[in-house]
């Protein structure tokens, strides 16, 4: 009797491959939805006997699919900028074993990382990072590089907390994608780029959504991925602190040093029948009379003339007699402007 044990290894790739879909379902066998990983387990006890010990594709970090035939819808998300970006829908629904079979799994494959949230296969790691951090996400995103390619995300080599890690192969594909919550300081292992230097939250494929050190993940060499270096995004949020305020502009930072000149975006209270207070979030503050325009309502009866105030929308009515200078509403571009 021969008995032979071998353990086969196989790691797909995160990108989604051409499909053809009818009624939602893939219609040919060799246009699976993309590559998938497994750990395979045969036993043979003797020539005339093959045991197999196929594990469900819930245990890959790096599966969706589970092959071909697999049901799911599709749906579209927009990135900051309104890049239209595919993702899809599964409609499967792992049971508990499934959960805690690849929970398990996740965490005996990086017993660093910390669990934080169950493994699912409903949201993955580009769907958290770039367009919702939520356990309650539905979708799976194959491609977020809209988001860092439409001037959405910009890529930084100064990363902060908050911004977006993604773990790239030597062909350049972007396998994994994370969130930056923490930094750390001393010298880098160099393991895939810098990576170790960030404490990072990411989703692993249907696995479970983990904080780990950047270099701690099954997408680099350490665990048997095939991510060779990172690269960083920021998205601007220009309201870290401004300067040269004046009449009408303000200059307003982003947290990264990049800024811009832009009109104060005032907010407004004091509300009197002859002005309010405007306040931007520069700091600008001033007292303004208000800028009249004709208010209708049809639900308003009677013979009054009723004004508004087009900046703080305060409204009016005039007594008898009374009078005062009205800007009519202008239209450009299909809006309404003072």
């Amino acid at each position: 009797m021969l008995k032979l044990i071998g353990v086969l290894f196989a790691v797909g790739a995160i990108s989604i491959l051409p499909v053809k879909v009818v009624n939602g379902r893939i219609n040919e066998k060799n246009d699976c939805v993309m590559t998938y990983s497994f750990s395979k387990e045969i036993v043979n006890e003797n020539e005339d006997e093959t045991v197999e010990n196929e594990y469900s594709f819930l245990s890959s970090p790096l599966s969706f699919w589970d092959g071909c035939g697999s049901t799911y819808d599709i749906a579209t998300v927009y990135t900051p900028n309104g890049s239209e970006v595919e993702v899809l829908i599964d409609k499967r629904t792992m049971s508990q074993t499934d959960i805690n079979n690849c929970n398990s799994n996740g965490n005996k494959k990086v017993p660093q990382a910390t669990l934080i949230a169950d493994s699912t296969n409903k949201y993955n790691c580009h769907s958290y990072a770039w367009y919702q951090q939520s356990t309650d996400n539905p979708y799976w995103m194959n491609d977020p590089s809209k988001y860092y390619t439409d001037g959405s995300y910009y890529r930084t080599y100064t990363p902060n907390i908050n911004d977006r890690i993604c773990y790239f192969d030597k062909s350049g594909n972007n396998l994994h994608s994370g969130i930056i919550i923490d930094k750390y300081s001393g010298v880098s292992s160099s393991v895939c780029g810098d990576a170790d230097m960030y404490k990072v939250v990411s989703k692993w494929g249907a696995w479970g959504l983990y904080e780990h050190r950047g270099d701690q993940c099954p997408y680099t060499s350490s665990y048997g991925g095939d991510a060779l270096s990172v690269r960083y995004y920021h998205r601007h949020n220009f309201q870290n602190s401004y300067s040269n305020t004046n009449t009408s502009q303000h200059i307003a930072y982003c947290i990264c040093g990049e800024s811009i000149t832009e009109n104060h975006n005032y907010t407004y209270s004091n509300k009197t029948v002859t002005g309010h207070t405007a306040l931007c979030a520069c700091g600008k503050r001033e007292v303004q009379t208000h800028l009249w325009t004709m208010y209708t309502n049809p639900n308003w009866g009677g013979p009054y003339t009723y004004v508004e105030c087009k900046a703080c929308h305060f409204i009016k009515r005039l007594g008898d007699n009374e009078f005062v200078p009205v800007r009519p509403y202008l239209v450009k571009n299909n809006k309404e402007t003072i």
